[in-house]
């Protein structure tokens, strides 16, 4: 997408840094950067499927710097319905399955598929806590939706983090704004995107 070229250049993080990817799909932004060998990278996947798509592409390109986590980034630790959105041939569309229930008018569903998996939840201070990633150069958020509910369970993680980029789906752009604005980002809106950077003290 036209987008992808254009947020480029937010997306660098330096040796030494640290890249917590929520919602990483089959890993566009992952592989990226863990291209350079001493950036730490977590990437986290809650789609069983594609995480496993995920993992190869990570093994295919022999990166040892990725730490991979199958689960949904939530506010609370749990279990949640991870809601699948098919195309008409009943394909699963790679990336677009949400913690949010979708509306039928919205959905190109066949209710003849299985449109729901049950997956666990986890906030991503633990996640990070448990992996020992202390300073994040950069986070981003892409759950179809479900980011409002990930910034609530970060509050720690946000704390250290020096820039945010959160792809709003919905009516959560208010929403989003408030909550990085409260942890002292600058805001900047692109697109469907904000670009957060922590503001100098």
């Amino acid at each position: 997408y036209d987008r992808e070229a254009e947020l480029k250049p937010y997306f660098a993080v330096g040796s030494g840094g640290g890249f917590v990817d929520v919602g990483s799909n089959v890993g566009y932004y992952t592989l990226q950067i863990a291209s350079n060998p001493d950036v730490k990278v977590i990437s986290i996947e809650a789609n069983p499927e594609t995480y496993a798509a995920l993992c190869r592409n990570i093994e295919c390109n022999g990166f040892r710097n990725v730490v991979t986590i199958n689960k949904a980034v939530s506010s609370t630790k749990g279990r949640v319905i991870l809601y699948n959105d098919f195309d008409s041939d009943g394909v699963l569309w790679a990336g677009h399955a949400s913690m949010i229930e979708p509306k039928k008018e919205d959905t190109l569903l066949d209710t003849d598929y299985n449109a729901e998996t049950v997956v666990e939840s986890d906030t991503l201070d633990d996640m990070l806590k448990e992996n020992a990633i202390r300073d994040v150069d950069l986070l981003k958020i892409d759950i179809e939706g479900a980011e409002v509910q990930a910034l609530e369970g970060a509050t720690e993680t946000l704390k250290r983090s020096k820039r945010v980029i959160v792809e709003v789906h919905g009516n959560n752009l208010d929403n989003v704004k408030f909550m990085l604005e409260k942890n002292k980002f600058k805001i900047k809106v692109f697109s469907a995107y904000i670009i957060a950077d922590k503001a100098p003290v």
